[in-house]
């Protein structure tokens, strides 16, 4: 094996141990300890917060969508031309941060399913813990 392969190699196998994620989901919860598992409940609790705060205000910016577009047709039905532009503008502009939304959602919070996979996989091993704590 050549040097630069088995740097290439070393290298993913150093990205991959610094995405915890990652490793979760290859390895499986039981290989953490408990205090690395109840940190990462800490952590998908705040990204999980997050994913509901950001698809709400998504969801409130692209209900605006169509009210600014009817009022743009209505105020240049009525030759309000600076009205309608600004309808439109506010249309356009609502459009965009909806997209805007849904990627920052889909690339930086992933799926509503996955993160609740994540939060299901994470409490099923510390219920498990808990109960193997309260036996023995």
């Amino acid at each position: 094996m050549d040097n630069s392969d088995l740097d290439r190699l070393l290298q993913h196998f150093s990205d991959s141990a610094d995405d915890e994620w990652a490793l979760l989901h290859s390895t499986g919860p039981e290989y953490f300890s408990t205090a690395q598992l109840l940190h990462m409940q800490g952590q998908w609790q705040f990204k999980f917060q997050l994913f509901q705060w950001a698809n709400s205000l998504t969801i409130r910016i692209a209900s605006w969508a169509p009210l600014w577009l009817a009022l743009g047709l209505i105020f240049g039905a009525l030759r309000w031309n600076i009205l309608g532009f600004l309808c439109m503008a506010l249309f356009l502009l609502s459009f965009f941060l909806f997209l805007g939304g849904l990627w920052f959602i889909r690339s930086w919070l992933g799926g509503k399913g996955a993160l609740e996979a994540d939060g299901d996989l994470l409490a099923g091993e510390l219920r498990k813990r808990k109960a193997g704590d309260l036996a023995g």
